[in-house]
């Protein structure tokens, strides 16, 4: 009888599968700049899948669920900075600054990916955050102050 090969190890699997998807991530990049963002969003996640680990994987699918409520007709290749600005504007009603550059820095991977981030990159700004003074739960504006 003749021997069998031994089945695949679970790491070898894992990179071929990173492989693959490396060599498919070309073709990716070209095709979700013309997508509708949810659609695009979901793409380019199950690309990142393999390296991030599953909080972050659930993290980043809340991201872009908002990102998705505001951009649900928009297209990659429509984003660019003022529609971020727009986004921050209107995401800082329902959410903190922390969490719109989160969000933001979802987009910012996708629109990088795309190749779309150096047309106008230099010029985004992220919210600033408040900082926690040590020892206190209170928020320390920019000049130090309670």
């Amino acid at each position: 009888m003749a021997d069998l090969p031994d089945p695949p190890s679970p790491q070898s699997q894992e990179s071929d599968a990173r492989t693959v998807r490396s060599q498919d991530e070309p073709l990716l990049s070209r095709n979700i700049g013309k997508m509708p963002f949810p659609r695009a969003a979901k793409s380019w996640l199950e690309t990142r899948r393999a390296y991030i680990s599953p909080r972050t994987f659930r993290d980043y699918q809340q991201y872009i669920g908002a990102l998705g409520r505001h951009f649900l007709e928009s297209r990659l290749v429509e984003i660019g900075g003022d529609e971020i600005r727009s986004y921050q504007r209107a995401r800082n009603t329902t959410a903190g600054a922390a969490r719109i550059n989160q969000e933001c820095g979802i987009l910012q991977q996708m629109l990088k990916r795309i190749g779309r981030w150096s047309t106008f990159g230099q010029d985004y700004q992220s919210l600033p955050e408040p900082t926690i003074r040590s020892g206190t739960a209170q928020p320390v504006n920019r000049h130090g102050r309670s």
